[in-house]
This record gives structure tokens, sequence and C-alpha cells, in this order.
């Protein structure tokens, strides 16, 4: 996940859904950082669908600060804990 949201910080949508494969943690540091108020995905994110994925960690109160979200599905991974 981390790689993907440095790579494209302007994203409106990214849909990874049903890739098994998919891999990585919610509560990383940079997923946190892409998803702070001040950074540019936190205002252009609409539609984040990682539904079916292996994804795990907790998921951050950061994802909050996504103020374009529309949509948002994360069932189906490995998440663990409470909202930070």
């Amino acid at each position: 996940i981390e790689e993907l949201l440095e790579a494209y910080p302007k994203l409106e949508v990214l849909s990874l859904q049903g890739n098994r494969y998919f891999e990585g943690d919610m509560s990383s540091a940079a997923v946190k950082d892409a998803f702070r108020r001040n950074g540019s995905l936190a205002r252009t994110l609409q539609k984040l669908d990682l539904t079916w994925n292996s994804i795990g960690g907790s998921i951050p109160k950061e994802i909050g600060n996504l103020a374009s979200l529309k949509f948002l599905s994360l069932a189906k991974n490995m998440l663990t804990g409470t909202l930070e």
C-alpha cells in the first residue's frame, strides 16, 4: 500500500479488490503520512476499495482526514485492533 500511495499523490480512485496477494500494513507510517490532512491524497482520493486482500494492522485515525472520500471498503482483510 505504501508504495502506491507515495507514487500517486493525486490519486482519485484506488480499487484493488479481490487481490488476495496484495498485502501491507494499514498502520504503517507511510500510510498514515499519505492520509494526513496536509497531504495531496487527503484532498483527492474519492474511492478506496481494498476488499478481499491481505492487509493487516489497524485502521489509522488519519483515514478520517480524507476529505473527498465518498466510498471506503476494507472488508475481508486481516485488520486487527480498533480504529486508532
